[in-house]
């Protein structure tokens, strides 16, 4: 079955203290986009694709965060990625998530930190299915400062 590429974004925030909580996103490029801002709360937000093809649409990603001072807590990452760049690698909070594949992909999937400095960042109680992880996409070392990263896997 053909598959229709999608171009919206499901949520678009640009700006300060906003609260998302207890969401599904159906059929988007972008699930939920933090353009500019901060002090965000997002809980409980779950991206979907029908048929869990996320990691088959080009330029897809389920979380874009540009932005610094949000936290998220108990949001799934479904087939796909959850990606920080430019202001989002600062004071940027992702706890404990699930990042379920339902099948062994090899394409990157998880939460990918797009940028050569990364500061006061806390990725903890996460758990990874498959070949799920963090990435860092950006020069060999980057400069890493106050930071907590902790993986757990699921088999």
């Amino acid at each position: 079955q053909e598959h229709m590429h999608p171009t919206a974004t499901g949520i678009l925030i640009a700006g300060n203290d906003h609260d998302v909580t207890n969401v599904v996103v159906w059929s988007m490029l972008v699930g939920l986009h933090i353009a500019s801002g901060g002090d965000t709360m997002v809980t409980g937000v779950h991206n979907w694709y029908p048929g869990n093809i996320e990691l088959e649409i080009e330029g897809q990603i389920l979380y874009l965060v540009e932005s610094g001072s949000n936290r998220f807590d108990s949001c799934m990452i479904d087939n796909g990625k959850a990606v920080f760049k430019g202001g989002g690698l600062e004071d940027n909070r992702w706890m404990n998530g699930l990042e379920y594949s339902d099948h062994d992909v090899d394409a990157p999937h998880g939460i990918m930190l797009m940028g050569d400095t990364i500061q006061q960042f806390i990725v903890q109680h996460n758990h990874f299915d498959h070949k799920a992880r963090i990435y860092h996409v950006g020069n060999e070392t980057p400069t890493v400062r106050d930071t907590l990263i902790t993986v757990c896997t699921r088999s």
